[in-house]
């Protein structure tokens, strides 16, 4: 989707960021537009709110595939795309170094808390070339993920 914005044009993109063919369309996508990237949000992400022993392997791959590949690899193949003063941004989490209340978070808070390590090593490796990095760590927001993990909770719980 493309919308006017206050000094350019917008646009948005909806891919599946949990595997690299996804990743390198979403690249080459913004890379066929020919002009350089101000902006880019990596707001990929998922939540598995499951105990720590009943952890698939597929769970677990998908959660670090989404809440942390992709905004590495996203970030990686754009940047040499990025304009003067760009900006990336992680959407991250409130409950990286959280508990989430009365909810098994072991996997969702270990992979925001390595987006944020990202985030922190990608500002101090491209800061220096004028690209600033920084994360967003929302608490909870109703969106769609969260009704499906909190809607489910016992009225106490909530």
């Amino acid at each position: 989707m493309t919308a006017s914005g206050p000094v350019g044009p917008v646009e948005t993109l909806s891919a599946d960021l949990a595997t690299s063919p996804g990743i390198a369309a979403a690249v080459e996508h913004a890379k066929a537009s020919g002009r350089p990237l101000d902006v880019l949000v990596n707001n990929a992400g998922v939540a598995y709110l499951v105990p720590f022993e009943t952890v698939s392997e597929a769970q677990f791959q998908h959660s670090f595939a989404l809440n942390v590949s992709a905004a590495f690899f996203l970030t990686q193949g754009l940047l040499q795309h990025f304009g003067t003063g760009a900006s990336v941004i992680n959407i991250s989490s409130y409950f990286s170094d959280k508990m989430i209340p009365k909810r098994p978070s072991s996997l969702y808070s270990l992979s925001k808390g390595a987006l944020n390590s990202l985030t922190k090593s990608l500002a101090f490796e491209l800061g220096p070339r004028g690209i600033r990095v920084n994360a967003i760590a929302p608490g909870t927001v109703d969106t769609a993920m969260r009704r499906k993990t909190v809607d489910n909770l016992p009225v106490e719980a909530k």
